[in-house]
C-alpha cells in the first residue's frame, strides 16, 4: 500500500482561475498577428494567414531579411 499525495492542487487551481480571468483581458492587449501561446492560435493558423496574404496582395516571394544583428555571438 502506498500514499498517494495530490501536491501543489491549490497552485493549479489557483493558477487555472487567474489564466482564466486574465485571457480576455491580455488577448486586447497582444497585436491581433501576434500568435504564440494564444488560444485558438498557433503555426497552423499564422500559415493559413500567410498563404491569404500572399494571394490578396499577389506577392508569391517571401523573403526573412535583417537576421545580421539576431545572433550578435555568431559570425
Amino acid at each position: 500500500v502506498r500514499k498517494l499525495s495530490l501536491r501543489n492542487i491549490i497552485d493549479r487551481v489557483v493558477s487555472s482561475g487567474l489564466h482564466q480571468a486574465m485571457t480576455p483581458f491580455l488577448e486586447q492587449v497582444f497585436h491581433p498577428r501576434s500568435m504564440g501561446f494564444r488560444p485558438r492560435r498557433g503555426t497552423w493558423t499564422l500559415l493559413a494567414q500567410l498563404d491569404q496574404e500572399i494571394v490578396e496582395q499577389n506577392r508569391f516571394i517571401l523573403a526573412i531579411d535583417d537576421v545580421r544583428d539576431a545572433f550578435p555571438s555568431v559570425n
